[in-house]
Order: structure tokens, then C-alpha cells, then sequence
């Protein structure tokens, strides 16, 4: 996602299995900014998870993360 006009700080979460990072608006200055979001709120995120075989998936906000492989749904 772009974001002229605007800067960000970002924050990455790491535990056994996953990585999730974030990018939040920390300022917006002139009437150019192209994003919509408000200082504070997050502009991107997603998460990384690896399972025990080596698997992994890249999942955007909002979107489930998949069952580990050989698990019941």
C-alpha cells in the first residue's frame, strides 16, 4: 500500500510460529496525502506463519489462517 505525504512506524510481533507485522500512520503533513487513514490507525498488516513441516502462508488482515496441515477443520 502507498502512502505519500504521510510517515509510518512499524511493529513486528514474533512467537513460535508466527511473525506479524503492522505499519501505523505516525503523521500526515500537507493537503497531498494519499492515504485515508488517520494518524494511529494501522495502513498495512499481515502475518507469516510456519508450521513444523516448513509450510508457510501469507495471510493479509481479515483473512483466516489456514489449518495446520494434517489437522482437523
Amino acid at each position: 500500500m502507498r502512502a505519500s505525504h504521510a510517515s509510518t512506524f512499524q511493529g513486528i510481533k514474533v512467537t513460535k510460529n508466527q511473525l506479524r507485522y503492522e505499519a501505523v500512520v505516525a503523521a500526515k503533513w500537507d493537503d497531498q496525502s494519499t492515504t485515508d487513514k488517520e494518524v494511529d490507525e494501522v495502513l498495512d498488516a499481515f502475518t507469516i506463519t510456519k508450521y513444523d513441516d516448513g509450510t508457510k502462508y501469507v495471510t493479509e488482515d481479515g483473512v483466516a489462517v489456514p489449518p495446520r496441515p494434517g489437522s482437523a477443520r
